[in-house]
This record gives C-alpha cells, sequence and structure tokens, in this order.
C-alpha cells in the first residue's frame, strides 16, 4: 500500500508537470487510466503532498511488516542496509511481489521499454532530489550492487536496475537450493565432494 501510495504520488506529479492532451500516449501505451485501475484509485485524483504524509506515517509500518520476515530482516542487518538502501531494494523487489509495478514503473520511466527500477524513479519514489547522496547508492560499488543484490540491467537507457529472480525468490520464501538452482547453480551433497 505504501509503495502505491508513492507512484500515485509520482504519477499526480508527472501529470500536472505536463498536462498530456489527449491524443498523446505517456509511456506509449500504458494509460493514465491504466494506472488508475492498477492502484486502485477510484477516488478523484488529490493533491501530492497528503499523500506525502500518508506516506510518511506508513513507510515506518512497511518497513516493519518486512522485518518480521526473517529473510529479509537478516540480509538487512547482515549488510547494515540504510534506510533508504532497503526502500530502493523493496521496490526493486516490487514487481516480483506484483506484476502491475512493471506498467507503473514503465509509464512514471515514461517508456514502455523501461518497467524497471532507474536512479530518477527511485529518487522520485523517495522525494529524494536529484543530488541527495543516496543518489549514489545505486553506483557499481555501492553496497545494493557490490553485494549483487540489484544489477544493472544491459543496453537499458537510463540505466536500469532490477533484482536477481533468485534472490527474489528466496526472499519471498523459496527454499535456498531452488533459488540456486535457478541461478544454474548446482548444490553437491557432502559425499560429492
Amino acid at each position: 500500500a505504501c509503495l502505491d501510495l508513492m507512484i500515485h504520488r509520482a504519477a499526480l506529479r508527472l501529470r500536472a508537470r505536463f498536462e498530456l492532451s489527449a491524443d498523446e500516449f505517456r509511456g506509449l501505451y500504458v494509460s493514465d487510466a491504466q494506472v488508475d485501475a492498477l492502484l486502485d484509485a477510484k477516488q478523484e485524483v488529490t493533491a501530492a503532498r497528503p499523500l506525502s504524509a500518508q506516506i510518511a506515517k506508513q513507510w515506518p509500518g512497511a518497513l516493519a511488516a518486512l522485518a518480521d520476515h526473517d529473510r529479509w530482516k537478516g540480509l538487512v542487518r547482515r549488510l547494515a542496509l540504510t534506510v533508504p538502501e532497503e526502500q530502493i531494494l523493496f521496490i526493486a523487489l516490487a514487481p516480483h511481489l506484483d506484476p502491475k509495478y512493471g506498467p507503473l514503473f514503465a509509464y512514471l520511466n515514461d517508456s514502455v521499454e523501461r518497467p524497471y527500477l532507474t536512479a530518477d524513479l527511485g529518487m522520485r519514489l523517495l522525494e529524494l532530489g536529484p543530488t541527495h547522496p543516496a543518489r549514489w547508492m545505486l553506483g557499481t560499488k555501492a553496497k545494493l550492487r557490490a553485494r549483487g543484490l540489484l544489477h544493472e540491467l544491459p543496453d537499458s537507457m537510463p540505466a536500469g536496475y532490477a533484482m536477481d529472480d533468485a534472490l527474489a525468490a528466496y526472499l519471498m520464501g523459496a527454499s535456498l537450493g531452488y533459488a540456486l538452482a535457478m541461478e544454474g547453480v548446482q548444490v553437491l551433497g557432502a559425499d560429492a565432494c
């Protein structure tokens, strides 16, 4: 729900900034109506400011709910992730949790060819300015990428980032053996060594 509110707020700001006419195709084919339907936004479009207050109230609860899952909690604790790093990681996990996030990310990235997390999208969703130090948490040597939690998508411009399917599967409850098998890693028993 918190991520949906963040996307709704970003979509409202985007619509207000560009005021698209009816004959333009935002993101080629991801329409305002489709975004509203995906977000179950049946109420009238509201100002983004009240949404920001709602999001600020919901984030701690959303992160606490994630911390109830041992795998997520262990990952965050072992790698000493900061709150913005944890939020970005959750945003990258979202398309694995619900396929609606692909079209929503494409809409906010203004291209159906970009249904993924970008640095700009992350900063807009988290309401961090373009020069905020958190922007660099997606850098090559930053923890999220250096530790293999996120990888840069090949041939993506601007650079897109995704969570490996195996890590997402593990975080969502798949066995470690299954998650490793998804990556083509064979787990050998002690006898085989």
